[in-house]
């Protein structure tokens, strides 16, 4: 199947907004856990991984904007 531009836009959304970049860390670290079957359980380790985030892991997300919206472009101008 050939990728058109919009499926290049819509793929790269999720990389060009910070705040998915960081949910995309907790999830990792609170799937890490054994199962969860509540949502009580699900509380501890999501909240033992949102105070492990640095803020300079928060910076960096941020930091590297720039050059996520440079590929998007880029990828897209390739496309035309």
């Amino acid at each position: 199947m050939q990728r058109g531009k919009n499926d290049v836009v819509w793929e790269s959304q999720e990389h060009l907004c910070p705040i998915e970049n960081v949910w995309r860390i907790i999830a990792a670290a609170v799937y890490a856990s054994p199962e969860l079957q509540t949502l009580t359980a699900l509380e501890r380790p999501l909240r033992k991984s949102w105070r492990s985030i640095y803020l300079t892991t928060v910076h960096n997300v941020i930091g590297s904007m720039p050059d996520r919206l440079k590929a998007v472009i880029r990828d897209i101008c390739a496309l035309s």
